[in-house]
């Protein structure tokens, strides 16, 4: 018997229900299209895609397990998936520190496994009324956790909200430390004050990491500094994924105490340069004609060594 959609009643109404919302998409899908369209390789991108969407929605796939665990007949939550979105909605029962749990849990897999197949995420998170069916999402709480996606998350992290944020403040005052706080491992706090999803730890539920997860923590890295080198001479698209490696760092010295598997530095440092020291490595032809110019960029870009 399927499980009931949570945003119904018994007797199978639409309900409106205070909810914790993540708003996901991928980091630049629109422009990975164009360009596999340009290069005749949209079947190549087709199934990777296919891939690791199927793979990364697998979590997703257990609310039977969850309903078992719970005694009920409801499903915990409700997903809306479209491409590259994804709109997940869990409604609150009673303070939400269970379902916060939940939320990070499945949205921190989902990010980390799209990543490991070269697939960035970014999202929102707040919270809010929200109704979902299978063809309509609807309310105050899709609207925020969209916003926090659009204006707060900027590089390739699912961020909180205002709203979600003071939900994790209330929930830390039921620790007597904040070590002691599953939120500890896994959220993190960026540079700007925003409170994100830690996705390279959040997985690991509190347990450190084996042999085959620093396996995937390299994966990571190698993926990571391939974007580099793509978008070297794109800084506004460089600049996300400069994002990503400064984070990766930052949970291999501070999380996994790895620094083996690091972003090596040369892959983040862009210093100036002479005129001279880039003219002189080519001849005359460089002064002439376009394709001399691009000559030029590519020398401009690879890395000193």
């Amino acid at each position: 018997m399927p499980l009931r959609n949570p945003y119904h009643d018994k007797d199978g109404f639409p309900q409106i229900q205070q909810s914790i919302v993540a708003y996901l998409d991928i980091l630049g899908f629109s422009e990975e299209m164009r360009e596999h369209s340009r290069a005749g390789t949209q079947r190549v991108h087709l199934e990777q895609l296919r891939q690791a969407l199927s793979k990364a929605r697998q979590p997703f796939r257990t609310t039977d397990y969850y309903a078992e665990r719970f005694g009920s007949s409801e499903a915990p939550y409700k997903l809306k998936v479209f491409t590259d979105n994804v709109v997940l909605g869990i409604p609150i029962w009673e303070d939400g520190e269970s379902e916060f749990g939940q939320m990070i849990s499945l949205v921190g897999e989902y990010q980390l496994i799209l990543a490991l197949h070269g697939f960035f995420v970014r999202g929102g998170i707040s919270v809010g009324e929200l109704y979902m069916d299978e063809d309509v999402v609807y309310g105050n709480g899709l609207l925020e956790a969209h916003q926090a996606e659009v204006s707060l998350a900027r590089d390739p992290r699912i961020v909180l909200d205002q709203r979600a944020m003071e939900m994790v403040h209330q929930h830390l005052t039921y620790y007597g430390l904040v070590e002691d706080a599953p939120h500890n491992n896994e959220l993190a706090v960026d540079s700007d004050g925003q409170m994100f999803i830690n996705y390279l730890v959040s997985p690991l539920d509190g347990s450190p990491p084996d042999e085959n997860y620093l396996k995937q923590v390299e994966l990571h890295r190698d993926l990571v500094c391939s974007r580099l080198a793509k978008y070297q001479d794109q800084p506004l698209i460089w600049s996300k994924y400069a994002w990503a490696a400064t984070y990766h760092n930052v949970v291999c010295s501070d999380f996994f105490d790895t620094p083996s598997l690091i972003v090596d530095p040369k892959f983040l440092q862009r210093p100036a340069q002479k005129l001279s020291s880039i003219y002189k490595k080519v001849g005359a032809d460089l002064y002439i004609g376009s394709q001399a110019i691009a000559k030029w960029k590519s020398l401009v870009s690879q890395p000193k060594k």
